[in-house]
């Protein structure tokens, strides 16, 4: 039987300083927003959560210049549907993981602080749509939580498979590898090293999506909606 066509988006609850200028990181603007908008589009029923049931914007990821005019728009707007879906975001524990056919992580560098074992309760549900025969996916910084999603048997979902996500050199390009060298910080790269075979973008922002049967990854902030079409296409396979 097909899983449910409902989308639970997942993004980080920590909202803290972590920019040198600073600025607080929590979830990125475009890796929520895009994916919302696309898997809204096609039909599906979607449903923004964290860990706690809270989260709040990447300062960097909403800063002027970092959006589009539709995308400032969009944020601007507290009449539109999707600040209604930021507003209606649940727990974890509050969703049933039988509701859903597809798993989506959302990035930003929150992610570091939460979804990197602080978050069980998004691995846990991850685990359970996994197990249900459902999509599990995750983009740019989102593919932290892949090294904490197991089956039912205590296998990790990654074991054997391939993925990408936020790479290193790209930390590079963004100058926050030394930040996060300083502060004892994990990249992406760090927590799925041994866990998963990691494919890197070239170049390293390009938009970069990997499928490996319901295991689904994209490497950076332009891989959201191509993800998203990707785990579209895979749903419609089940």
């Amino acid at each position: 039987m097909t899983p449910p066509k409902s989308v639970a988006l997942a993004v980080t609850s920590y909202y803290g300083p972590f920019y040198e200028d600073g600025k607080k990181t929590g979830a990125y603007f475009s890796e929520v927003y895009h994916p919302w908008k696309y898997f809204t589009e096609q039909g599906y029923k979607v449903q923004l959560f964290s860990e706690t049931g809270t989260f709040n914007w990447d300062q960097h990821s909403i800063a002027d210049g970092a959006l589009s005019a539709d995308e400032k728009a969009v944020l601007d707007d507290k009449s539109h549907d999707f600040h209604k879906a930021t507003q209606a975001i649940k727990k974890a524990s509050e969703l049933n993981p039988a509701d859903y056919g597809v798993f989506y992580a959302a990035g930003g560098h929150g992610t570091i602080f939460d979804f990197d074992g602080k978050a069980p309760g998004v691995a846990s549900f991850a685990g359970k749509v996994w197990d249900d025969g459902g999509v599990v996916s995750a983009v740019c910084h989102g593919p932290v939580i892949l090294g904490f999603i197991k089956d039912k048997d205590g296998k990790l979902v990654t074991e054997g498979r391939k993925v990408t996500g936020f790479s290193d050199e790209g930390e590079v390009l963004f100058h926050l590898d030394g930040l996060l060298k300083k502060n004892g910080w994990k990249t992406v790269q760090d927590v799925v090293k041994g866990k998963s075979t990691y494919v890197a973008p070239e170049p390293p922002l390009a938009s970069t999506v990997v499928t490996d049967g319901r295991l689904l990854t994209g490497a950076n902030p332009a891989s959201a909606t191509p993800l998203a079409e990707a785990v579209d296409k895979v749903y419609k396979s089940l």
